[in-house]
């Protein structure tokens, strides 16, 4: 019997039941047995399925922490990517395979709203863009070819410039859509753009610089040549503009070559060009020139213009102006050639005393013998082919020698020689008159050494120092090295000076002048009267001598203003106290006009007495009234 059936029974009294009714009563047992089996079934399949629910809830509560961190490490990596678009600072723009925008950053936003909302995204670019040709080539090659990639610049019309990239979008491949960046590059453009003007023109000017120019000569001979026209190449050179610059200061000579800049661009027709090729040169090129006549007739105008005062800080300057012109294509067909030639043309007309030179091949001719003599005259310096002669200067009085001009003269080794007047000016251009000066000294100190030891101690030697030697700083000790050196008394030295040496720097001069003639050396103002005279020289400087130019003597008996400008020259030396000095003597009758305008109180020389020779010649001639 089941138990607690028996204890219910049991505690009921009713025990004696068990043996009355024991079938019934074992049923009723049996029930109890098969309820509890049931409520045992039941609670086993609660166990079961409570377990199962758990596991679910735990399962899907994993799940739902898994989605929800995935939710957000979605949101982290969406505001990255977001940010980091934003960062690239260039305007990202994606579609999707139906042209429609699936993706903006912010610059893509401000960008697509510059475009019209209600148009296609290509139609919109090619509205506000500047030059669509380039861009509608781009479009119609993505249309060819949708997996292409491709890259360029445009341009909108309100002068902003973007760079551009576009890659299609591509997923197993196949084509999702189009993505397109775009960087404003506005403020690289224009920084560019002022660097690159900066490199072709000048800073000081705004004109095309030589680079420039040399590109836009190429390009005018290319479009000369084609349409067969001529064209002209000015060489403007601005003469007085360093000297302005050297004195008044670099603002002042700015500010006249900039209004003279202005001058010549108003003479210059519209489709001319002018640029600064260096210093205080400029050219000019001509286009499309009927012929030389109207060549000059600009050239005349501009030399014309830039002659006149250019005022300034209250104050008139003037400066002039030498042009060289070479003509396309009978002077040159290249740039070089063209700008060479012209070149040549202004220096030989600066040398012949012309403001305006056209170009010829004679010209070139005379400069490439120029050139030769040049190269030539650098191995004679080094080759010690020069040698000092010496002209006398007598004692109008006595006919005595009493001293002698020092003339450097060129000998070749074959015999040959070049004249003074050849290789001097190519010497004072080239920077070699410095070199001939000190040999020209050494050469004095050395034969005055000599004369001294054969007794001949009262002659002198005077020699002609140019700008060249004045603007070394090394010139008074060299001076007076050499004479240290050998020996010589500086008082038997006389230095030749020239009024132009003034002009190119008064104080520079005085200075070094003052320095020697404190040692002794005396000095002889040559030339006086031929250019801008000063009495102030005469007052302010140490003069011993003062030079009467040939070129006023010559013809002074037939010519009265001659005659006159003689004598005045002659009382301004004797009211100095200045030792007289008559040149260029040829004949009896100028000898006797100078004995008698001077009171026979000068020294000469000149043809008449002698000529210029070898100083063995002159230390004969000088033996022989020593003993």
């Amino acid at each position: 019997m089941h138990k607690l059936l028996h204890r219910q029974l049991k505690r009921a009294g009713l025990a004696e039941l068990l043996a009355a009714h024991p079938r019934f009563l074992e049923s009723i047992s049996d029930a109890y047995t098969q309820h509890e089996d049931e409520i045992r079934f039941i609670e086993h399949s609660l166990f079961v399925v409570s377990n199962e629910l758990n596991e679910q809830n735990t399962l899907l509560s994993r799940q739902v922490n898994e989605l929800s961190q995935a939710n957000t490490q979605i949101s982290r990596s969406g505001a990255e990517l977001t940010a980091i678009l934003d960062a690239t600072g260039e305007a990202i723009i994606s579609f999707d395979s139906n042209g429609e925008l699936s993706l903006l950053n912010r610059q893509g936003k401000d960008f697509i709203n510059q475009l019209q909302a209600d148009m296609i995204f290509e139609e919109q670019l090619l509205l506000i863009c500047k030059n669509p040709t380039e861009l509608e080539e781009t479009f119609e090659a993505i249309r060819k070819d949708p997996f292409i990639n491709v890259n360029g610049v445009i341009e909108f019309k309100r002068r902003r410039y973007y760079e551009f990239y576009s890659s299609p979008k591509v997923v197993d491949g196949q084509l999702q859509g189009r993505v397109w960046s775009f960087k404003d590059i506005t403020s690289q453009k224009i920084t560019d753009d002022i660097i690159r003007f900066q490199a072709l023109h000048d800073t000081m000017t705004g004109l095309p610089n030589r680079n420039c120019l040399n590109q836009l000569l190429e390009k005018q001979l290319r479009f000369h040549s084609f349409h067969l026209m001529k064209l002209a190449v000015l060489f403007i050179d601005l003469s007085g503009l360093k000297k302005i610059n050297d004195t008044q200061g670099f603002e002042v000579g700015d500010a006249i070559l900039i209004d003279s800049v202005h001058r010549i661009m108003l003479r210059l027709r519209d489709q001319d060009i002018v640029a600064r090729f260096g210093g205080d040169d400029l050219i000019a090129i001509l286009r499309d020139i009927p012929g030389s006549d109207e060549v000059m007739s600009i050239c005349q105008n501009i030399e014309r213009d830039i002659s006149q005062p250019i005022e300034f800080s209250n104050h008139l300057y003037f400066i002039s102006c030498h042009i060289g012109v070479s003509i396309y294509p009978e002077d040159g067909e290249t740039v070089n050639d063209l700008v060479r030639h012209a070149d040549l043309a202004k220096y030989h007309g600066f040398n012949h005393g012309s403001a305006i030179q056209f170009f010829s091949f004679s010209i070139a001719e005379e400069e490439v013998r120029k050139q030769t003599v040049e190269n030539q005259l650098r191995k004679a310096i080094e080759n010690l082919e020069l040698t000092l002669y010496l002209q006398p200067k007598v004692d109008i009085r006595t006919g005595a020698i009493k001293g002698s001009e020092g003339l450097i003269r060129w000998i070749k080794p074959d015999g040959g020689v070049i004249p003074p007047g050849v290789f001097i000016p190519i010497a004072e251009n080239t920077g070699m008159i410095r070199d001939i000066g000190r040999l020209v000294v050494h050469e004095a100190c050395k034969i005055l050494a000599q004369w001294s030891s054969q007794g001949i101690t009262d002659t002198t030697i005077s020699v002609n120092l140019s700008i060249a030697d004045f603007n070394d700083v090394a010139l008074v000790n060299d001076i007076m090295g050499e004479l240290e050196r050998f020996n010589v008394s500086p008082s038997r030295l006389i230095l030749e000076v020239t009024e132009s040496l003034f002009m190119a720097n008064k104080d520079l001069v005085r200075n070094a002048m003052l320095q020697l003639e404190s040692q002794g050396v005396r000095f002889a103002l040559d030339d006086f009267g031929t250019g801008y005279s000063s009495l102030s020289y005469l007052q302010e400087l140490p003069f011993s001598y003062l030079k009467i130019d040939r070129s006023f003597l010559l013809g002074a008996l037939q010519d009265a203003k001659k005659a006159a400008i003689v004598q005045t020259i002659i009382d301004i030396g004797k009211n100095l106290n200045l030792e007289l000095v008559a040149e260029g003597i040829e004949d009896a009758e100028t000898l006797e006009f100078v004995r008698g305008k001077t009171d026979n109180c000068a020294l000469v020389q000149g043809f008449f007495f002698y000529r210029p020779m070898p100083h063995a010649d002159l230390t004969e001639l000088l033996l022989k009234h020593v003993l």
